[in-house]
Formats: C-alpha cells, sequence, structure tokens
C-alpha cells in the first residue's frame, strides 16, 4: 500500500499474543486518528510480510505478501492471514496517523480499501475465525402453524427511491428502517459535494452494511461517471465526503 513516509512510534516489536497487538493499536490511535502496521510473521515454514490499516476503532485495508515467492495477499486473504500469524510471535513496527492522514491513506489505496471488510480490532483479533461484514443476514425459518395452505411469506427487498435530481437511493441493510432518514440526509450532503465537481455526475448511490448490536457497519457505493484526466481527483474528493458527512 501506498502510506504515508513517517517515522515509527514502535520499531521491531515482538508481540506473542493477540491482546499485546489490539492495546498497542488502541493506545497510539488513541492519541491520533488512526494508525497503520508493518507486520512479519510465519505460518508453517512460510514467512509473511503484512500492512495493515486501521482508524480509531476497525481495520480500513490489508494486504500483504509471501516474503519468499512475493505471492500477493489482500483483502480478506489477508486478514484471514492477519489472524493466523498472530497464532505464534510477530515483529511489529507501528506508525501513528493524524485523521487526514487516514483519509489520504484510503484514498490513495482505493482498491485495497474496496477489497478489504471493515472489521472492528477487537472482533478482528479475538482469535475467532474472522467472517466479513455481509449485507444480508439469514432469515429464520418459521415455525409451522397448524393452518391448512399456509401463504408464503414474501421477503422484502432493498428500499428505492429517487433523490435530488433524480438520483436512485436504495438502502440495503437488514433491520435499518431507523436509518432510512439518517442516510437520505446523509445522501443529500454526498450529491451536494458531487455538484461541486463539473466533470462528475452521480446517478446512483447505494448503502449496504450491517446493523448489529447498536453499531452500524456501513459501506457507501457511488455509481455515476466523470469525464477526461479529473476521474481519480473527483475520486479522493468524494471518499473524502463520504468520511465527512458520515452519520
Amino acid at each position: 500500500m501506498k502510506l504515508p513516509d513517517i517515522k515509527p512510534v514502535k520499531e521491531n516489536l515482538v508481540v506473542t499474543s493477540p491482546q499485546e497487538l489490539i492495546q498497542e493499536i488502541k493506545e497510539t490511535a488513541s492519541e491520533s486518528g488512526g494508525v497503520f502496521i508493518k507486520l512479519l510473521g510465519k505460518k508453517g515454514s512460510a514467512r509473511y510480510y503484512l500492512t495493515v490499516l486501521f482508524d480509531r476503532t476497525k481495520l480500513l485495508a490489508a494486504e500483504g505478501q509471501d516474503v519468499d515467492s512475493n505471492t500477493p495477499v489482500v483483502g480478506d486473504e489477508a486478514v484471514a492471514l492477519l489472524n493466523e500469524l498472530l497464532k505464534g510471535p510477530v515483529v511489529v513496527d507501528v506508525y501513528p496517523l493524524d485523521e487526514i492522514g487516514v483519509k489520504l491513506s484510503i484514498a490513495d489505496n482505493l482498491e485495497v480499501y474496496g477489497q478489504t471488510p471493515k472489521i472492528a480490532i477487537d472482533e478482528l483479533l479475538s482469535g475467532k475465525p474472522v467472517k466479513p461484514v455481509s449485507a444480508t443476514k439469514p432469515v429464520p425459518k418459521p415455525e409451522p402453524e397448524q393452518k391448512p395452505s399456509p401463504k408464503p411469506v414474501q421477503k422484502p427487498g432493498p428500499k428505492k427511491a429517487a433523490g435530488e435530481g433524480g438520483v436512485e437511493i436504495e438502502i440495503r441493510i437488514p433491520g435499518g428502517d431507523a436509518l432510512e432518514n439518517a442516510l437520505r440526509e446523509y445522501s443529500k450532503h454526498l450529491l451536494s459535494e458531487a455538484k461541486r465537481i463539473r466533470t462528475l455526475q452521480v446517478n446512483r448511490i447505494v448503502f449496504s452494511g450491517e446493523l448489529s448490536e447498536g453499531v452500524v457497519y456501513l459501506d457507501v457505493h457511488l455509481y455515476g461517471h466523470s469525464e477526461g484526466q479529473m476521474r481519480e481527483i473527483a475520486e479522493k474528493r468524494m471518499l473524502h465526503a463520504i468520511s465527512k458527512h458520515a452519520p
């Protein structure tokens, strides 16, 4: 990943448990806006080098490689590998980031960011198998009723509505009805920011994620087009807007 060229606050730190790494990440992130780590560990006879980006509460992006074969590992695979490596001792460098540094790091690594599940730090390093955040949950089967020919229950689909300027707004968060007004207000801010970029036209916004124990794991997808060489700048500005106006 492309990350700021800064000095680590901890270098060649030997970590022997997930709890130690959690403590290092939280302590550093609490004094800044986030943190990234560079980690070297072994799985069997294979050696791996990982780079992982966090904000104050969750993992944002992860990638690495097999040191001997240079085989890349990105996103879900890198997250699963991190948990495997933490079953043994690892060597870690810890780098602090302020909030702007976190946002710029996301903008500079959009592909890795998009492939990495956003997982809370405590859950990520719990030692349990990591499950990526899913946009849907399995619906439990209803108990059989003593009635003749029961009618099948139709599962509601995602809510769709037209936003400002005819932009389609779609919400795919199971059990997230209470969030609808906040997300529509959020979309207004995003569209307002998009109008300031002359070469950008947004025609659809999709909110997906999961609501769990009062915490929302939210993914925002913007669909549209941008012309010429301004596309990369437009992507970075809208990524900043997504973080800036997040409810």
